[in-house]
């Protein structure tokens, strides 16, 4: 957790919601505790625990301590008025095994409920997974859920994943069943072995998948908010996002080397964050810092929306985007809007896009320093087609001409000499109305950049 110290980090609200419940470990039946249990799933539990008997609103602890071998909840029901909660208790639950074993903990067949680290105890991350080829997966049909306060490490392959993969069931086909209402938040992933470290939908939203009864369709998500989390040394992307078709936010999280791993070998699929296929809404106030490929990759909707971003040493682009699937299934008038992110150092180009089917792709108010391409804003697209809106965006050459409060030491904040200030335009009618630090902006003096300046 070495990057704790940088000064972004420091300065950043971490905005960690804390839920003050305790937990008598050993009670599987007990309203006398602190965290008030209904149930307990003991440390030596078998491989299954069926939830099938918990009401609505109750409480399930997991007993402080390791345990060894992987753990399967299934059958978890509640409502959206009493969702179940799933937590610690008094002290970490942990699972330590194997990187070769399939998981650590898995929740399938589950609706409405939370599973949450933030139970008694001093932990700021009170489930612990370690080893297993998938830290934590939401399977089965899973639904309307909310995950936090986790950390998952030195994992085979993804550290937290959470889809139902289409199969030759038809109750798994995208007609058929919807993810909807999931939060994802102040979560700790680090070391995945040749993965991602959040798998969140299915990567093959256009296309399908082909199974033996001919091509299947993923499911949509309904509703995705992920924020908050801290991402390091990822094998594959940091986050990865897909079929999330309205409703999406992905914000105020932090990746830093994304993509040091890729499974097979492939030199592909190394992103900080990638907003996948099927995927809209909005991107915001994310520090991405060391990505082995693009800081962003965008392959959405075509109403994707990304602002406030701080985008450091990417190996490729700091942000590249290419619209998936065509037009036909974008909505009228749809386009990418790139608004007041700085984007430093990019191994290529500043911002890459590839999309000419939407109507108008808007880049705005964006810092872009020291492109070692030397191009700053790459449009390969139809030549003469005017679907590219670029203005107010501040280029440079060398980090040092933007002035900086402390460029060397990882603070970019605006300086008060800086030739940002006051040089953006007027966004907010696309919805942007506070910065990186979440400071209001004005609407007289808006600066170029993710972040406004302040005395």
């Amino acid at each position: 957790m070495k990057y704790f110290n940088h000064p972004l980090l420091r300065i950043l609200p971490l905005g960690i919601f804390i839920l003050l419940v305790g937990c008598l470990p050993f009670s599987s039946r007990s309203q006398e505790s602190s965290c008030n249990c209904d149930h307990t799933i003991a440390i030596d539990n078998g491989y299954n625990w069926d939830g099938s008997a918990v009401k609505p609103g109750e409480t399930v602890c997991l007993q402080s301590g390791v345990r060894t071998s992987p753990l399967v909840i299934k059958n978890i029901k509640g409502t959206a008025e009493q969702p179940i909660v799933i937590q610690n208790c008094d002290g970490v639950f942990m699972i330590k095994q194997a990187s070769d074993k399939s998981f650590g903990l898995k929740v399938q067949g589950s609706s409405y409920f939370r599973l949450t680290g933030s139970g008694a105890g001093k932990e700021q991350y009170g489930i612990k997974i370690e080893g297993g080829n998938i830290g934590v997966q939401m399977i089965g049909l899973s639904t309307n859920f909310e995950l936090d306060h986790m950390e998952v490490s030195k994992v085979g392959f993804a550290g937290i994943m959470a889809k139902t993969d289409p199969t030759c069931a038809p109750e798994t086909w995208r007609d058929n069943f919807t993810m909807e209402d999931v939060r994802i938040h102040d979560n700790y992933v680090h070391e995945t072995g040749t993965g991602e470290g959040f798998y969140i939908g299915n990567s093959f939203y256009a296309g399908g998948m082909k199974k033996d009864c001919g091509k299947v369709y993923p499911h949509k998500i309904v509703n995705l908010k992920l924020y908050n989390n801290l991402v390091e040394d990822t094998g594959a992307e940091g986050i990865q996002v897909g079929c999330a078709v309205r409703g999406c936010e992905i914000y105020g999280n932090k990746v830093f080397r994304a993509g040091v791993n890729p499974f097979n070998g492939r030199k592909s699929q190394q992103n900080g964050i990638q907003i996948g296929e099927g995927t809209g809404g909005r991107c915001y106030n994310n520090l991405v810092v060391d990505a082995s490929a693009n800081a962003i990759i965008v392959l959405g909707l075509g109403d994707n929306v990304l602002y406030n971003n701080i985008l450091v040493r990417p190996a490729g682009a700091g942000i590249f985007i290419d619209e998936r699937p065509p037009s036909t299934v974008l909505g009228k008038g749809s386009g990418f809007r790139v608004i007041n992110n700085t984007i430093i150092e990019p191994g290529k180009h500043g911002i890459w896009i590839y999309a000419e089917l939407v109507q108008q792709n808007d880049i705005l108010n964006n810092i872009i320093a020291a492109p070692r391409s030397g191009k700053f804003i790459t449009f390969e697209g139809c030549p003469g087609v005017p679907v590219i809106n670029a203005s107010n965006n501040l280029k440079v050459y060398d980090p040092a001409q933007v002035k900086f409060v402390g460029y060397q030491k990882g603070d970019f904040r605006l300086s008060k000499a800086s030739p940002a200030l006051g040089k953006g335009k007027s966004v907010h009618h696309y919805g942007v109305e506070t910065d990186f630090y979440n400071h209001r902006i004005s609407t007289q003096a808006i600066d170029v950049g993710a972040i406004q300046y302040t005395e």
